[in-house]
């Protein structure tokens, strides 16, 4: 299985950054019971104190980030929005 990681070095607000962690580690449990189509699945978040940084492992989406699909596509359907390429089991 191939999985991206997406690291995080702008959350330097400790308290901003307990409660990401809090409200990730949340949602951890009922993503992995409840997949959802739409949503990348996320396998693991870890706070590296070290290097103040977030790592968030997840599902690797080969079709790009959604951010970089609008800026070299511009505007597109809700439909095929909702769509991302994902890459085979």
């Amino acid at each position: 299985m191939t999985v991206a990681v997406k690291i995080m070095e702008t959350v330097h607000n400790p308290e901003l950054r307990k409660q990401l962690l809090s409200e990730l580690h949340l949602l951890l449990p009922r993503l992995r019971e409840k997949h959802c189509p739409y949503i990348a699945r996320i396998f693991e978040v870890m706070y590296e104190k070290l290097d103040d940084r977030l790592y968030i492992v997840l599902e690797y989406c080969h079709g790009g980030s959604l951010d970089a699909v609008l800026r070299n596509a511009g505007p597109v359907a809700a439909r095929p929005a909702a769509q991302p390429e994902r890459r085979a089991p």
